[in-house]
């Protein structure tokens, strides 16, 4: 889900380079070292990126965003409604 955000924030291309550098899997392994690692990456365009895929996730995993949350937090959450949804809940 996070690649597929990114490919919506930057492009297929763009995200394709950045997934390279920074494996999107490990946004749900370790989403603060993500964060940390694509803000290293892209330099104060990092933060706008990574505000652009908490609201990508808000939106893609049907969770409710004040936009406050933190990356990580964001991230949970998303993870949380896919699960109650693969158990049919």
């Amino acid at each position: 889900m996070v690649y597929e955000a990114l490919v919506r924030v930057l492009g297929r291309e763009r995200a394709d380079i950045v997934d390279f550098y920074i494996d999107s899997r490990l946004a749900a392994a370790d989403p603060e070292r993500y964060e940390r690692a694509v803000e290293s990456l892209l330099g104060e365009g990092g933060r706008l990126v990574i505000r652009a895929i908490k609201f990508e996730l808000a939106k893609s995993g049907r969770v409710e965003s004040t936009g406050n949350e933190s990356f990580s937090g964001e991230v949970r959450a998303v993870e949380k409604v896919l699960v109650r949804s693969s158990q049919g809940k």
